[in-house]
């Protein structure tokens, strides 16, 4: 038995921590509740992770959990020269509820294989992995407790990777570069995340050009300039690609809509290369915290769990709204040899509904 989650975006319990019940409300939990609302998500997390394992226990199954990309978010806690082994040591003092419930996990004999993704890819540093890895004793049993970016089981038939690869804003390519850039990497830190304390709801858009709708429509005229500064520059000191963009900014970027297409276009590229990988029979992925199941003849079955982070959605394509289903994936056997595929909404312990 499988079950895959991915983009947790586990933070350092400050201002800018993007693992909380968040709730309904765009700007997320009053300042006075951030701490209760941490803890609640870390609870249902542990919750999750305990129902899950009572029940491959009473199918005689052995659980193996897929930690998808995105776990932890040093975009937003690494602090100027600070050693990822540092980081993650805050990270994961900010969150005892989630690392108490990953070693359960591994002390019932379940197996926990971590797959780096975007924002957690100093991991791969040297100290940090053997942080992680005193942790939670067991971890990436399958390749001898190394790091990896793919988790393959060819049993299964199942290639999983967190999917940042595929997009041109956070492709980081294959190197084993623990401080590895990418252009999201660069929005996040030198733009989203200064505007974060004033706009909570800045960086849970997955698409930039959501991000720039967004200040366009509610942010005052002030703020909107600050904003748009802030875009203009961090973008033109990253990359080519976003000194491209750069000019769109600094004029409000009224047609916001071409950036959308260029992104939208992105995402169907990036879903082609996968469903390339015809010899396999599931292909997951994260990164874009949207869970999905996509069925297509002659190609493997798309597979995202979505994420624990709050998401901002559009649901008429106007209108914006707050979207934490907490999702997940799981593969269980069939009983004739094969293996079934199934994404799921986590609401509580006694529930699940199919996505």
């Amino acid at each position: 038995m499988f079950v895959i989650v991915s983009d947790l975006h586990l933070g350092c319990g400050d201002e800018l921590e993007d693992f909380l019940r968040w709730g309904e409300e765009r700007s997320g939990p009053p300042t006075h509740l951030r701490l209760r609302a941490r803890l609640e998500l870390d609870e249902l997390f542990a919750r999750f992770l305990v129902l899950k394992m009572a029940h491959a226990r009473s199918a005689g199954l052995l659980p193996t959990l897929i930690l998808l990309g995105d776990i932890f978010d040093f975009w937003q806690t690494q602090r100027r020269r600070e050693r990822p082994h540092r980081t993650l040591e805050r990270l994961l003092s900010a969150h005892v509820g989630v690392r108490v419930a990953l070693q359960d996990w591994l002390a019932a004999g379940g197996d926990v294989e971590f797959v780096a993704g975007a924002h957690d890819r100093p991991v791969l540093d040297t100290r940090a992995w053997a942080f992680l890895r005193d942790t939670f004793p067991g971890i990436n049993a399958s390749n001898g407790g190394k790091p990896r970016l793919t988790y393959v089981n060819e049993a299964v038939g199942l290639h999983a990777e967190h999917g940042s690869r595929l997009s041109p804003y956070h492709r980081m390519g294959t190197r084993w570069t623990p401080s590895a850039t990418c252009t999201g990497r660069e929005i996040v830190r030198r733009v989203l995340a200064p505007l974060e304390p004033m706009l909570p709801w800045v960086d849970k858009a997955v698409r930039v050009a959501d991000v720039v709708r967004l200040l366009q429509a509610d942010a005052d005229a002030s703020l909107r300039r600050e904003a748009f500064r802030a875009l203009a520059g961090g973008l033109r000191a990253s990359s080519f690609l976003l000194r491209v963009l750069a000019p769109w900014l600094e004029g409000g970027l009224a047609d916001w809509h071409r950036l959308a297409d260029r992104e939208e276009a992105a995402g169907k590229l990036g879903l082609r290369r996968l469903q390339a990988l015809g010899h396999r029979r599931f292909v997951a992925t994260g990164h874009t915290h949207a869970a999905h199941r996509v069925l297509k003849p002659g190609a493997p079955e798309l597979l995202s769990p979505g994420a624990w982070k709050p998401t901002l959605r559009f649901d008429d394509g106007q209108t914006p709204r707050i979207e934490q289903p907490l999702g997940y994936v799981q593969l269980i056997p069939d009983g004739a040899g094969g293996w079934e595929s199934s994404v799921h909404a986590w609401a509580d312990e006694a529930e699940n509904s199919p996505t």
